[in-house]
C-alpha cells in the first residue's frame, strides 16, 4: 500500500522536478512536496506554474522562530552544543581514526584545521552540519508541514550519512540520500593548479613596498586601514599605541592608493608575491581522491587544502622574512594552516580578541601561539570551546584608548542634538542583517531597533537619539519604506543623527561605538553584543535587548532584569524610568559590580599592552633569539610589568 507522506528536497533540479511532475501524473502519488532552495538553472516562470499545477511548495519558515523548550534561538544552541556532539561523532567514526592512522607524517596543526573544516560551515551556506540540524528543527515546529504525514528529508549524499540519519530519527525524520557526486572542489584543494595561477598572477602586480629586510610582521586585518590615530576603527590600534617599528609591519595592498598611503605613513606593504621555488616540493597526488569513500575523500582533500595554504603562506613568509603573523579572523580554519606556515619558518601566530563571545561557539575556536584576551573570562570560555593559545595574554579591552581623542566630536555631537531641543540622548546600537530570513534573524528586527526608539523620539521632544549602523551601505535596503520615512523625519529635527562614515575599504562604519556612547545618557543595544562593553568602559547606562532568546549567555549570570530586557517595549518602559522617576533608578544599565569580569585592568592601556608584547617578542628575534626563547622572554616581562596572573602558559 503506498503510504502519503510529507517529502522535503534540500535542493530541487531540473531531473528532480521532472521526476516528481512525473509521479504526480502516471503514479497518482498524493506525497506533499517541498523544497528548501532550487537551482539556478530552472525558469523561476515554469518552476512557479509547476508549483502550483502540481503542488509543490518552497519550504518556509522564520529563524527567529525556531526556539526550544527553554527560549533558546535554535540557531545559538546549534553553534553552542549541537555541532559539539556531531562533531564528537566524526572524531570518534572509524573513518575518522584509519585515516589519520594511516598518514605517514602527520603535520602540526592538521588534525585540528581538518576537524575545524568540517564543522564550521554556517547556516547561510548549503550542505554544512549547521543548516542540516536548523532544518530538522524547523521541520519539527512547522506548521507548514502535515502532522499527520510523517516526512522524509531528502539531502544531497554526504560524507558521514549514517550520522545524519541518526540526527533525523531523534526527530522523527527520515533522512534519504539523493545521489549526488560529492567532491569539495575548492581550488585550495589542487595545489598546482593553485599555486601556478597564484604565481602567474603575480607577475602583473607591481613590485611590494618593502621597508624592512628582517624579522617582519604580517597583519591580516579586518580592512580597517587607518593611521590618524583618531579613536576610530583601525587594524593598528596596537602599532598607534606602542613601539613597534612601523617599517616592520606588512600589510597586503589591495590596490595604488593603499600602497602609497602605506609608503606615506612608513609602513611595508606587499601584494603578496612568493618565489616559486619556495613552494616546492609538494605532493601532487591529489588524484587518488577519486578511489576513495566518501568520509576519506572529504577528509583527504581537506588535508590537501591545508598543505596547499600552508605551503602558500609559508613561501610568502619567507620573502619578505615574516616572524609574526597577526590576525583577528578565528573563524575560518584558514588561520590554523597560516599558522602552521608560520611554524615552519620558525616564527610565531598571534590572534587579538575581537569580539566577546558569552558562552562557546565552535565556530570561533582558534589554534595559535598567542591569544590577546580581553580577560579571564574570555579565556574560560575560549577553553571550554575547544580553543589552543599556547600564551594566553591577558590585556583588557584594546579599544578604550579612544576615549579622549574622541571626546572633541563627542561633545560637538551632544552640543548640536541638544541645541535642537533634546535633554536627553540614547545611543542605539544595531545589527547587520540579510534578506532570507530563514538563515538570519532578518531585517525585522533590524527595523524593530530603528522603528521602536524613532517612535519613541518623535512622540517626546525632551530626546534625542543616536544610531551607528554596523553597515551603513545597505541601511536604506534592510529598513522597510516606512521606517525609513519615519527616519528621514527624524533626521530633520536635528535630534536624531546616523554615525554612517565608511573606511577605506568601504567595510563598515569607521565611527567607534565609544564616540557616540560619549555623546549619550544612556545606551540600548538591541541584541547582546560587543558593542555593550565600550559604552560600559566609559560608565555609561547600558541596557541589552536579548529578542533571540540566548539563556545560556553569560550576561544572564552577570546582570538582572534592569540591564537586560526582552523586548524594545519594556526597554523604553525602563529608558523613562531612568529619566523620569523622581527616585531616579540608578541600577537600570550600571555594570559596574561587573565590568572587571571583562577588562580586569581598568584603564585605557590595553592597546598599548598588545603592542609593547609584540614588540618584545620582535626585539627577541632581532637579538637572535629563536621563536620559543622569545615567547618566553616576552611573556616574563609581561608578567612582571602586569602581574603574573595576566599571561596563561599552556605547557606542550
Amino acid at each position: 500500500m503506498r503510504e502519503d507522506k510529507n517529502i522535503i528536497f534540500e535542493y530541487l533540479t531540473l531531473p528532480v522536478l521532472l521526476f516528481l511532475v512525473f509521479k504526480k501524473t502516471f503514479l497518482k502519488n498524493n506525497s506533499k512536496i517541498y523544497f528548501i532552495e532550487s537551482s539556478s538553472s530552472l525558469n523561476l516562470n515554469i518552476l512557479r506554474i509547476i508549483q502550483n499545477k502540481f503542488k509543490i511548495e518552497k519550504f518556509e519558515f522564520k529563524l527567529i522562530d525556531i526556539k526550544d523548550s527553554r527560549g533558546e534561538l535554535i540557531q545559538e544552541r546549534i553553534r553552542r552544543k549541537d555541532l559539539y556532539e556531531f562533531e564528537r561523532s566524526i572524531i570518534e567514526s572509524k573513518s575518522f581514526n584509519n585515516f589519520f592512522k594511516s598518514l605517514r607524517s602527520n603535520p602540526k596543526k592538521l588534525k585540528s584545521f581538518i576537524i575545524q573544516s568540517l564543522v564550521i560551515g554556517s547556516q547561510l551556506e548549503r550542505k554544512t552540519i549547521h543548516r542540516f540540524i536548523l532544518l530538522l528543527e524547523a521541520m519539527k515546529l512547522s506548521h507548514q508541514i502535515s502532522k499527520d504525514l510523517r516526512i522524509e528529508f531528502i539531502i544531497d549524499q554526504r560524507p558521514w550519512f549514517d550520522l545524519y540519519e541518526k540526527w533525523g530519527s531523534k526527530y522523527g525524520i527520515k533522512i534519504k540520500e539523493k545521489f549526488t557526486i560529492s567532491m569539495d572542489l575548492r581550488f585550495q584543494s589542487f595545489y598546482p593548479s593553485y599555486v601556478i595561477a597564484k604565481y602567474f598572477l603575480q607577475i602583473f602586480k607591481k613590485d611590494s613596498y618593502i621597508k624592512s629586510t628582517n624579522n617582519n610582521l604580517f597583519i591580516e586585518g579586518r580592512g580597517d586601514i587607518n593611521f590618524s590615530n583618531d579613536g576610530y576603527h583601525s587594524d593598528y590600534f596596537w602599532y598607534l599605541n606602542s613601539n613597534f617599528p612601523s617599517r616592520k609591519i606588512i600589510t597586503e595592498a589591495k590596490n595604488d592608493f593603499e600602497a602609497t598611503y602605506f609608503e606615506e605613513n612608513d609602513l611595508s606593504s606587499c601584494r603578496l608575491k612568493f618565489n616559486f621555488r619556495d613552494s616546492l616540493p609538494y605532493n601532487l597526488d591529489f588524484y587518488r581522491a577519486a578511489y576513495f569513500d566518501n568520509e576519506k575523500r572529504e577528509l583527504y582533500l581537506s588535508m590537501k587544502r591545508f598543505k596547499t595554504i600552508s605551503n602558500y603562506w609559508k613561501s610568502i613568509f619567507m620573502k619578505y622574512d615574516i616572524k609574526t603573523y597577526l590576525t583577528w579572523n578565528k573563524y575560518s580554519e584558514e588561520h590554523i594552516a597560516k599558522s602552521a606556515a608560520i611554524e615552519e619558518v620558525g616564527g610565531i601566530s598571534a590572534i587579538w580578541q575581537l569580539a566577546f563571545d558569552g558562552f562557546q561557539v565552535i565556530n570561533a575556536r582558534y589554534n595559535v601561539d598567542v591569544n590577546y584576551a580581553f580577560s579571564d573570562l574570555s579565556v574560560k570560555t575560549d577553553n571550554i570551546g575547544g580553543s589552543v593559545a599556547t600564551y594566553q595574554i591577558i590585556t583588557g579591552y584594546p579599544k578604550r584608548y579612544a576615549k579622549d581623542l574622541l571626546s572633541i566630536q563627542a561633545q560637538d555631537i551632544r552640543d548640536n542634538i541638544l541645541s535642537n531641543g533634546a535633554k536627553q540622548i540614547i545611543f542605539v546600537i544595531d545589527e547587520n542583517s540579510v534578506d532570507d530570513d530563514r538563515w538570519h534573524t532578518g531585517h525585522s528586527l533590524q527595523i524593530e531597533n530603528y522603528q521602536k526608539p524613532l517612535e519613541f523620539i518623535m512622540k517626546n521632544n525632551d530626546f534625542g537619539l543616536i544610531f551607528k549602523p554596523k553597515n551603513s551601505k545597505n541601511l536604506r535596503d534592510r529598513l522597510n519604506n516606512d521606517t525609513y520615512d519615519l527616519l528621514s523625519q527624524a533626521l530633520k529635527t536635528g535630534r536624531c543623527i546616523i554615525l554612517d562614515d565608511l573606511g577605506i575599504r568601504d567595510f563598515t562604519t569607521s565611527a567607534p561605538p565609544m564616540l557616540a556612547a560619549m555623546a549619550c545618557d544612556l545606551c540600548i543595544h538591541g541584541h547582546f553584543g560587543t558593542a555593550s562593553l565600550e559604552a560600559a568602559f566609559i560608565d555609561k547606562p547600558t541596557i541589552m535587548i536579548d529578542r533571540e532568546g540566548t539563556p545560556d549567555h553569560v550576561f544572564y549570570k552577570l546582570f538582572d532584569e534592569d540591564t537586560i530586557f526582552s523586548n524594545w517595549e519594556n526597554a523604553l518602559r525602563a529608558t523613562e524610568e531612568y529619566f523620569y522617576s523622581e527616585k531616579s533608578n540608578l541600577k537600570i544599565g550600571n555594570w559596574s559590580k561587573s565590568i572587571a569580569e571583562f577588562d580586569p585592568f581598568d584603564d585605557d592601556l590595553a592597546a598599548k599592552r598588545i603592542g609593547d608584547h609584540l614588540t618584545e617578542i620582535n626585539y627577541g628575534f632581532d637579538e637572535g633569539l629563536n621563536k620559543h626563547e622569545s615567547l618566553e622572554r616576552a611573556a616574563e616581562l609581561y608578567a612582571k610589568r602586569w602581574g603574573a596572573d595576566k599571561v596563561i602558559y599552556r605547557k606542550i
